[in-house]
């Protein structure tokens, strides 16, 4: 818990983090100019909800990033894009296997 008193000020400064268990990266939500401790201990209520739901959220990525990231990426050794595109699609027997 950090909530602290800013003695200068004669105001609390409250903060939250924890680090995402996926990628260990932290995530922090602060606030400042609390001016008592009751509010203090509303806010870091607010604070841990807050950082709990950025750490739940999806992250989809954009369509344009989507296509500059492929078009940075590596295509499979020794393929070019137009032997990519040309290579023979599977075709599937009534049994469900592929005939290549």
């Amino acid at each position: 818990m950090a909530i602290t008193y800013d003695e200068s000020t004669k105001t609390y400064q409250v903060s939250f983090y924890k680090r995402n268990p996926k990628t260990g990266q932290p995530v922090r939500a602060a606030r400042q100019g609390i001016k008592t401790k009751a509010e203090a201990n509303r806010v870091y209520t607010e604070l841990v909800i807050q950082v709990e739901q950025k750490l739940h959220e999806k992250v989809v990525p954009k369509w344009g990033s989507l296509l500059e990231d492929y078009k940075k990426g590596p295509l499979p050794l020794r393929w070019t894009l137009e032997s990519w595109i040309s290579t023979p699609q599977p075709t599937h027997t009534s049994d469900g296997e592929a005939d290549y």
